[in-house]
């Protein structure tokens, strides 16, 4: 039931979802580099 709202919300507001879809792009892109970061540090400590 909320989603039904909150689709029509968006569709009022196109511009709201664009900024929506960018900052989950964005937060996508983050927790990727951070995962990267994770992995390289581990590696680096099996190497150590």
């Amino acid at each position: 039931m909320k989603r039904l709202m909150r689709q029509q919300g968006d569709e009022l507001k196109p511009e709201r979802s664009e900024g929506i879809k960018l900052m989950r792009m964005k937060e996508q892109k983050v927790s990727i580099r951070n995962k990267q970061l994770v992995e390289k540090k581990r590696i680096q400590k099996v190497k150590g």
